[in-house]
């Protein structure tokens, strides 16, 4: 028994004898390894946090969400503590808090040296509608006790910024006439730095339609985002055409027509097309009421145009039975700007056209046929001009029946335009006579002047006869 316990002691005792030969080298490493150890950890708590941002796109749209995606890295040998906060633009909306806590991990150790830990937040960003188009920067504040860190990063909100207008293509000064057609260019420019499509909704009022033929367009247009601070445009022509009968019941030949148009839900002004139609007034103006048997008078045609419409217009003029044209002595006639007996019409100061000539002449039977063209009135401060056409006649008045010692003739006169419907314009009357004394007239009066004379002629033949006669009786008696 004590010769196995000298013999574990001697086991024991051999490698203390040796491991206190070696104990200055293992003190060594020992030190070295702490030194090592003492600087390393220096070293890695000298390092800071990290912060940093990091997004899908630097640019949001109005309504769009993008991911945001916050990154925190810890180099640190121990877990941290920190406090978090977001400083947005009022116009984008978080989904969850601009502030929070949250401790990051620590640095993992890989081999000889740490990796620091990363965290990652995630927090989806909404840009609400409205506001322009503008560059701006998101900030996040990470804290760790006194310390505190930044980052920012720029983004861009992006919204649409859509104006629309309109006017009309092929109308002077806004005006059509009837049966005319033109356009509608609506004009739809962005200037914002996002497209948007919007709907354009135009409807037309009665007396106009579209090109189809109903009065009415509804689509869906894209209005393309601005480029290089340049706005983009999108044109829509739309023809319309004006009803042949829209002035038909209107008696000022005149209506202002006017739609609706809507772009993107907001009204935008239509420009008003003013239809303008030709408004015509012919009458015949006797220079005398009352015609002796054989006279001569002038006969005064006067049209008028009162609209803001030119138009051809044919002139018919009946000669009743009595009266007869005095072609060769036809002159051209100027008018007065109001004659004594014009009941009032016109209603705007006729103006003669200038240097006008006679229009031709064509007759049928006892009809006299002229084709006029009449300029459109003309607006002043004073309100209107119109255009006035003249034409003088001469007549003479023919011999009336035997039976009637004076008759009353009509002279009547119409007026059509280009439509072909005939309308009819003032006449005249004129009363024919025979000249009269005791309710005889000339000729009577020439017949009893002859009678007379005959009756004289007769007595003296018959006194002579009688003389002769007597004085021959005397002369046997002697």
């Amino acid at each position: 028994m004590k010769k196995m316990f000298m013999m574990l002691a001697l086991c024991l005792l051999c490698p203390a004898v040796g491991l206190a030969e070696g104990l200055p080298t293992f003190l060594d490493t020992v030190q070295e390894g702490l030194s090592e150890g003492l600087a390393l950890g220096a070293e890695q708590a000298a390092k800071e946090l990290t912060l940093e941002f990091e997004t899908e796109t630097d640019r949001v749209e109005s309504g769009e969400t993008i991911m945001l995606k916050v990154k925190a890295g810890n180099p640190l040998p121990v877990a941290a503590a920190v406090h978090f906060s977001l400083a947005l633009p009022e116009r984008l909306s978080l989904e969850d808090a601009v502030q929070w806590e949250a401790v990051l991990p620590a640095a993992e150790m890989d081999g000889e040296k740490f990796v620091p830990s990363e965290t990652v937040f995630e927090k989806k960003l909404t840009l609400l509608p409205g506001g322009t188009s503008e560059e701006t920067e998101i900030e996040c504040e990470m804290s760790m006790g006194t310390r505190f860190y930044r980052a920012r990063m720029p983004l861009a909100l992006c919204v649409p910024n859509v104006k629309a207008e309109a006017r009309v293509l092929g109308a002077s000064e806004g005006r059509l006439t009837p049966g005319s057609q033109a356009a509608y260019e609506i004009k739809i420019t962005n200037d914002g730095t996002a497209e948007k499509t919007v709907e354009v909704d135009l409807t037309l009022p009665d007396g106009m339609t579209l090109q189809e033929g109903s009065n009415s367009f509804k689509a869906n247009v894209l209005a393309r985002a601005a480029q290089a601070g340049e706005k983009s445009e999108a044109i829509v022509r739309l023809p319309v055409h004006i009803d042949e009968h829209v002035l038909d019941e209107d008696e000022d030949a005149m209506r202002l027509l006017t739609g609706q148009l809507h772009v993107d839900g907001t009204r935008v002004p239509l420009p008003r097309i003013q239809v303008c139609g030709p408004k015509i007034t012919a009458r015949l103006l006797p220079e005398k009421d009352n015609l002796r048997t054989g006279e001569e008078m002038g006969l005064r045609l006067m049209v008028v145009n009162t609209g803001l419409a030119e138009a051809d217009v044919q002139l018919s003029c009946v000669l009743p039975r009595g009266l007869t044209l005095v072609e060769e002595e036809r002159t051209p006639g100027e008018a007065d700007k109001r004659m004594d007996d014009d009941d009032g019409a016109p209603h705007a100061a006729p103006v003669l056209a200038d240097q006008a000539e006679e229009p031709p002449m064509r007759r049928e039977k006892n009809t006299l046929i002229f084709n006029v063209h009449m300029d459109a009135a003309t607006e002043c401060a004073g309100g209107m001009n119109a255009n006035t056409r003249v034409i003088d006649l001469k007549v003479r008045a023919d011999e009336p029946r035997s039976d009637m010692k004076e008759q009353f003739l009509g002279t009547t006169l119409a007026w059509k335009t280009d439509d072909g419907q005939t309308n009819l314009g003032q006449g005249a009357a004129v009363r024919v006579y025979r000249p009269v004394f005791s309710d005889m007239d000339k000729a009577d009066w020439h017949a009893i002047f002859w009678a007379g004379v005959l009756l004289a002629v007769t007595v003296f033949c018959l006194y002579a006869a009688v003389g002769a006669e007597r004085k021959k009786d005397e002369y046997n008696f002697e």
